[in-house]
């Protein structure tokens, strides 16, 4: 019925509203919509980042309100057990906080064998390092003599020319690759959430290997995440293959799949995007040179 869509259309909004951040339009308009229809529309993705966002706030008490609903709403969705432990960690966020607060950690040096001895008043101002191979023997003095002009103008090394980038996209697929998560109109939340889901995924599915995972703005719309670099173009293509199928249903099921895609990019043309900020002519490149990832009519 019109009714019907015409409500779930104001959730999607609604949804769409908290993922780019204009958190107070999002909580008014839900509030609104609330009171019209009850939970009827909630979706668990709607939830999770509402839940997401006051846990920012650190207002634990609506988000785990908000994530209870996923719990009794939605019992069989595979994002209840993150909710699950979530709650749990929210609910002892205090006594884990007020833990660390009074847990005084002392840093051991690095080498616990060296034995350091605070200087005395009377040793303050001398010096308390010796070269051991001057101990006993006396250096001559070292008389300072300044340079002419002339020389100092002989000397002065070349300024470093930075290497000028391409102008096209390159090629390389034995280069490494870093592959992107590509997010458009995603507030730093959950971005950095994103970025949380990722970290998890890669430890129970990579776990003999360390994938580094670094946010990057490239404007003010489109932010990074890179993981890696990987080996070359193929090991980041295998990346991309396995993990593009779990992204929307176990890694980030709570982002709407029209917010990110997944790209992969060597270090040169990182560089090149990172100055020429051309990601569409970047995405043809991709299509031109990888077709079996990237067709022409996908994303």
């Amino acid at each position: 019925s019109l009714h019907k869509k015409s409500s779930e259309e104001l959730y999607e909004q609604i949804y769409n509203l908290f993922i780019e951040g204009k958190f107070d339009d999002a909580l008014a308009m839900k509030h609104h919509a609330d009171s019209l229809y009850g939970n009827h529309y909630w979706s668990p993705q709607l939830l999770y980042i509402e839940a997401v966002y006051h846990i920012q706030q650190r207002d634990d008490s609506s988000a785990i309100k908000a994530l209870n609903h996923i719990v009794t709403l939605y019992p069989a969705n595979p994002i209840v057990p993150r909710v699950k432990k979530l709650i749990e960690v929210l609910g002892r966020r205090r006594e884990i906080e007020d833990y660390l607060i009074n847990l005084k950690i002392e840093h051991a040096p690095e080498d616990s064998t060296k034995i350091t001895i605070a200087p005395t008043r009377q040793q303050i101002g001398t010096p308390l390092l010796q070269d051991s191979t001057t101990v006993g023997k006396v250096k001559a003095p070292v008389t300072y003599i300044p340079p002419s002009k002339a020389d100092s103008l002989r000397t002065l090394p070349p300024k470093p020319v930075a290497p000028a980038l391409p102008t096209a996209f390159t090629y390389a697929p034995e280069k490494p690759h870093y592959v992107a998560l590509v997010m458009d109109k995603v507030d730093p939340v959950y971005v950095n959430e994103a970025k949380n889901a990722f970290s998890r995924y890669h430890k129970e599915k990579y776990p003999d290997q360390t994938i580094a995972i670094t946010p990057m703005p490239l404007t003010d719309d489109i932010r990074f995440v890179l993981f890696g670099a990987f080996d070359n173009a193929a090991s980041a293509m295998d990346y991309i293959d396995k993990t593009r199928k779990l992204a929307a249903t176990d890694i980030i099921p709570w982002m709407p799949p029209t917010k990110y895609s997944f790209i992969l990019v060597s270090e040169i043309n990182l560089e090149l995007l990172k100055s020429n900020k051309d990601l569409p002519q970047y995405r043809k490149f991709l299509e031109q040179r990888f077709p079996t990832l990237f067709p022409p009519s996908g994303k």
